[in-house]
């Protein structure tokens, strides 16, 4: 499968999609950037759009334009709805970063820049090679992107003689963390 959707990449820095979860997820783009000013999400291949090849995902979906300086949704009259972090989308609705989307059954993160930081994670929980990773410091910490950055943020405050505060929640990992930050320093 291909691992970015839409031919090359929107270039350094391009918004896109990543995908969070699907019935099939070898019928969708784990990961797709924008490399134009508008992209249309349909079941078939769009030209310049994003397919997703979901029997819950009609002829032509949703679309996504650049808005000034930042991007819109809208739904296309599909049969079961676009949905931005839980909310129906008719007209439009505006895309921060972070936002999860609903196209059918099918659900992306809408990224704002730095699709391409995305690449190398995939959904079906296969780690990416080391030399791939933001950073294999603390390679107990798995999850993706956020864990890497995590873990790259752990690498950085070590060897300082900064004091640093783990907070979260139980089961989140703190342990981990101050065990690395001993381990780092």
């Amino acid at each position: 499968m291909e691992r970015l959707g839409g031919g090359t990449a929107g270039g350094p820095s391009a918004p896109g999609l990543v995908l969070l979860g699907a019935k099939d997820i070898t019928r969708a783009p784990q990961v797709f950037a924008f490399h134009g000013e508008e992209i249309v999400i349909s079941r078939e291949p769009p030209r310049g759009g994003c397919p997703v090849a979901q029997t819950s995902v009609s002829g032509r979906h949703a679309r996504i334009v650049r808005a000034g300086g930042g991007w819109r949704i809208e739904d296309l009259s599909s049969r079961n709805g676009t949905f931005v972090d839980g909310s129906r989308v008719g007209n439009g609705a505006e895309l921060r970063h972070g936002a999860e989307i609903r196209i059918g059954d099918t659900l992306f993160k809408f990224v704002a820049a730095a699709i391409e930081d995305y690449l190398p994670y995939s959904l079906d929980g296969a780690l990416p090679v080391a030399s791939e990773r933001l950073s294999s410091a603390v390679p107990e910490l798995v999850g993706g992107l956020q864990m890497d950055r995590i873990a790259a943020e752990i690498a950085t405050a070590a060897p300082t003689d900064l004091s640093v505060l783990v907070l979260g929640e139980t089961g989140t990992g703190k342990e981990v963390v101050a065990r690395a930050l001993h381990r780092l320093r």
